[in-house]
C-alpha cells in the first residue's frame, strides 16, 4: 500500500461469470500501482469462494457481495485512518 494518500477505493469486478484471476485482479492492481485502494474478489459460488452450487449467476446475490466488499474495504484500518483530499 502507499504511504501517501489514497485518492480513492475502488471495488472491481469482472465480467459475470469471471474469476478476480482474470480481468478484475487484472485491473485492481493497476488501481494500487497508481496509489488506489482497490479490491478484486470473488463471488460467492466461484472462484476461490466457497460454497454449493458451483458456478451459479445470481444477480441479486452479486449485489450483496459488492456492498459486502465495500463495507469491507472501506473498514480496513489502514484506509479508514488517511486524511481524505
Amino acid at each position: 500500500m502507499p504511504d501517501g494518500p489514497v485518492r480513492a477505493i475502488s471495488v472491481v469486478t469482472g465480467p459475470l461469470t469471471s474469476v478476480k484471476e482474470q480481468a478484475a485482479g487484472t485491473y485492481a492492481a493497476a488501481l494500487a500501482e497508481r496509489g488506489y485502494a482497490a479490491l478484486a474478489f470473488d463471488y460467492r459460488h466461484f472462484g476461490e469462494s466457497g460454497g454449493e452450487p458451483r458456478q451459479l449467476e445470481d444477480p441479486e446475490e452479486n449485489i450483496t457481495d459488492i456492498r459486502n466488499a465495500v463495507t469491507a474495504l472501506a473498514n480496513v484500518p489502514a484506509l479508514a485512518d488517511r486524511p481524505t483530499a
